[in-house]
């Protein structure tokens, strides 16, 4: 039996091979995964703790997720009617698909970009068009360019994956103050807890002024509850009533609610954004030393030109127990590296530096 056919222009999503599995075919004692922008530190101890008092699953969830949203209702000063949650972000960008895009319609993006984007939008038989990056930015201007009277949904991510670089508050209000008000406007800011830059834009700000605009968020990153999958969207209640109408039931477990509460009560999360900030600006003079390619992040990563070819870089790295990502067009022979602890960028460095004496 034959899926539908539209199947034939998707790839499943490639998921790598586990760190037992990577040890062996490479013979190294550890692994080090610098690959999925996930916290290193873990997650909170009092998030931990918090689910371990959970008595009972027996029962659904609470299919609105009513002390989440009031605790983030809360936390950003809107109202509670502003929220749509989802298994993680992907959830939600695919809700998106699905509620405002018809057969045909387009959606613009950024290109490299989260290939999530253009899964969705085939999906639902629409047509994604790519606009490169400029100067490793989102091309703002290219993207308003290609908007025509097809164009249903543009995401924007801010800060950018996977160059790690932002578009000002500024360079934002100018850009959605020029998209027609028929289209929807997505700004995923999974990485912006650990923004530096008092530049970058508050985007909750813009809700009041703007109906097509959503906002997408999540706990995977500098929370640490990346096995747990819980991402939100932002907008206006008309924009989430609309979206509620394609949300699965009961999508965030008891479990995971419980613990993205626990998870905005203490501090972990600040502690993460400082302890990344104060390793980026390391990495970032060890590149500087070595003379080396590399945008200026405000994320929890790190996208450098390794001079190589994407299949070399893995092989590269893999041999000394270390994953970083590849593969992203227009950028061949780039990396992208999360950020890990202290000890795990000194020991990626150390190799870094051995693969270009070899180079």
């Amino acid at each position: 039996m034959q899926g539908r056919k539209i199947l034939a222009k998707l790839q499943a999503y490639k998921v790598q091979k586990t760190e037992e599995e990577l040890k062996k075919k490479y013979g190294t004692e550890k692994i080090i995964k610098l690959n999925a922008n996930e916290n290193p530190y873990g997650t909170s101890a009092k998030v931990l703790q918090s689910m371990k008092e959970i008595k009972d699953i027996s029962k659904y969830p609470d299919g609105y997720c009513m002390q989440l949203r009031e605790a983030l209702a809360k936390k950003y000063n809107i109202s509670k009617e502003c929220f749509l949650f989802g298994d993680a972000s992907n959830e939600i960008i695919q809700m998106i698909t699905k509620a405002y895009l018809e057969q045909g319609e387009e959606v613009i993006t950024s290109i490299p970009g989260f290939s999530l984007y253009e899964s969705a939008t085939i999906m639902q038989e629409g047509k994604l068009v790519g606009v490169p990056l400029k100067d490793d930015k989102l091309d703002l201007e290219g993207i308003l360019n290609k908007i025509s009277d097809k164009t249903r949904i543009i995401f924007i991510t801010n800060p950018h994956n996977p160059t790690g670089t932002i578009i000002t508050k500024e360079e934002q209000e100018e850009f959605i103050k020029k998209v027609p008000k028929e289209v929807l406007v997505v700004i995923d800011e999974a990485y912006y807890e650990f923004v530096c830059n008092k530049q970058f834009p508050n985007s909750i700000e813009l809700l009041n002024q703007y109906s097509n605009l959503c906002i997408l968020r999540t706990f995977s990153k500098a929370y640490g509850l990346a096995g747990l999958r819980v991402g939100y969207g932002i907008a206006s209640p008309e924009c989430i009533r609309i979206l509620e109408k394609v949300k699965n039931p009961y999508n965030i477990s008891v479990i995971a609610q419980k613990a993205a509460v626990q998870a905005l009560k203490d501090s972990f999360m600040e502690e993460t954004v400082e302890k990344n900030k104060k390793i980026v600006k390391a990495v970032s003079l060890e590149l500087e030393k070595l003379g080396m390619e590399y945008c200026k992040t405000e994320a929890n990563f790190i996208f450098i030109n390794m001079e190589m070819e994407g299949k070399e870089i893995l092989e590269a790295f893999l041999k000394e127990g270390i994953m970083v990502r590849v593969g992203y067009p227009n950028y061949e022979t780039w990396a992208r590296v999360s950020i890990g602890t202290e000890d795990q960028m000194k020991e990626f460095i150390k190799v870094l530096k051995k693969i270009r004496k070899v180079m």
